[in-house]
């Protein structure tokens, strides 16, 4: 929280900017909270009441909009409804998710000397880097707008990110949770762990293909519904953006696989690699280019080569193959230049319905096969 405060104190003048910072930085406090006690869950095996937890916060966070759709409030205020809706589900958490075996006076209460932090952060290390450069990768592009581009472009990116983030919750949600599973799967062998990889890996290429491919066709309907008129321009970034959606929900599956293969180190390397893609995409980007456009590329991009360093990995490991890789990226291609043809000569919502009709057909009809090479049955 301090960090957050004093970068933002540094960056930005504005006395709105550096409240709203120490806001954020308390929820920062709440969220960490709450993810160790998800783990928590997740180890115990008890996933579902995560899964209700977060979908009651959700629930309310939709009522809070229709609150802000009918009567306007502050952006000050605001944050600090979400900050409060989030210490309460921390208190949920504590009370339903631990079974009331956790109090919040017990968690700050809690003394730490400095050999436990040290020894605990010598030992994660990694994975403290892991999450660090993850943050960085995404919300990056938050600076760069917001120093580089118009007011205007902030709140285009902001919708758009928005959406983004909740179209990809729930691959992370299903990835975390079969975390337990692969490692028990991995110590079967690796044909095992390979065989759920694959199958899931299949759902989450057709869950991205379907987030995509909605959005390109619906966006500008669904967001000036959404966000209002003003943001009637906006869904052409958000579909930018929505390319993400591609390739990042099996950047997570894989990189749960990458822990379960104890290679977190190479998982903290090709998140660094990405980072310093995205970073420099974007500097040389907005130098030539004075448009949001750069900003949601640069991610993609970034995006890209995470998911190729990771499948050659995945490869030499023997956990994906050729076959499987050249199914993702040539499908992928193909339904991106699909989408991108029927924009263009202006028949999205037809092919949107014709795609999704052959899909679907195809995978009726292909039901059995499909279980038996997936391993489902």
């Amino acid at each position: 929280m301090v960090v957050n405060f004093m970068t933002s104190f540094l960056l930005y003048e504005d006395s709105l900017v550096r409240s709203l910072a120490l806001v954020f930085g308390i929820n920062i406090i709440f969220d960490n909270v709450i993810n160790a006690l998800k783990y928590l869950n997740l180890a115990n095996e008890n996933q579902k009441v995560t899964f209700m937890l977060l979908m009651v916060e959700a629930f309310l966070k939709f009522l809070i909009a229709l609150i802000v759709l009918i009567y306007p409030i502050s952006i000050f205020w605001l944050s600090t409804m979400l900050l409060l809706l989030r210490f309460f589900t921390l208190n949920l958490f504590l009370r339903i998710g631990s079974a009331g075996s956790i109090h919040i006076k017990e968690i700050f209460g809690t003394s730490l000397s400095w050999d436990e932090f040290r020894s605990i952060v010598l030992k994660n290390w990694p994975f403290v880097i892991i999450s660090s450069l993850s943050i960085i990768n995404w919300r990056i592009g938050n600076i760069f707008v917001s120093k580089t581009l118009s007011l205007e472009a902030v709140s285009d990116f902001e919708v758009s990110f928005k959406l983004l983030s909740l179209a990809y919750l729930l691959p992370v949600v299903v990835a975390t949770s079969l975390y337990p599973r692969m490692i028990k799967a991995y110590q079967d062998g690796s044909a095992s762990l390979s065989a759920i990889y694959k199958s899931f890996n299949a759902i989450f290429i057709f869950y991205g293909v379907l987030a995509y491919s909605f959005v390109l066709t619906f966006s500008d309907f669904f967001i000036p519904l959404l966000f209002g008129v003003k943001f009637a321009a906006t869904y052409q970034y958000c579909n930018e953006i929505f390319l993400v959606m591609l390739v990042f929900p099996s950047i997570f599956l894989q990189a749960n696989v990458l822990l379960v293969l104890k290679l977190e180190r190479k998982d903290m390397l090709i998140n660094l690699v990405s980072v310093c893609v995205n970073v420099a995409l974007c500097l040389i980007g907005l130098h030539l280019y004075k448009t949001l456009s750069v900003v949601n590329y640069a991610i993609f991009a970034a995006m890209i080569v995470f998911h190729l360093l990771q499948d050659l990995i995945m490869l030499k490991r023997k956990i994906t193959d050729f076959y499987h890789l050249c199914f993702f990226y040539v499908f992928n291609l193909l339904i991106y230049f699909y989408f991108r043809y029927a924009e263009i000569w202006s028949f999205k919502y037809m092919a949107f319905v014709l795609c999704w009709t052959i899909i679907a057909i195809l995978l009726i009809f292909n039901l059995k096969k499909i279980r038996q090479y997936l391993k489902f049955g």
